[in-house]
């Protein structure tokens, strides 16, 4: 299967030093929500109360995704 767009490597500019927190929306959708800088170290928390709206919507663009990545294979 094709890693889906959802699942690329995009990423957060660190606050800090400016260096790219790879940051993908599973990770922003997954439990944990916490991602450090591997330049500095510094840390960050995702807001999921005050991000809940972005939040909702990137369930939708998840959703739709997985649902044309399975309607994209044939299978013979």
């Amino acid at each position: 299967m094709n890693t889906l767009p959802i699942d690329r490597k995009t990423g957060i500019p660190c606050p800090d030093c400016g260096t790219l927190i790879p940051v993908t929306i599973s990770d922003l959708l997954g439990p944990s929500g916490n991602f450090t800088c591997s330049n500095c170290g510094r840390k960050l928390s995702l807001m999921r109360r005050e991000s809940a709206q972005a939040l909702n919507e990137l369930q939708k663009v998840q959703a739709a995704w997985r649902n044309l990545d399975k309607k994209s294979h044939v299978n013979l």
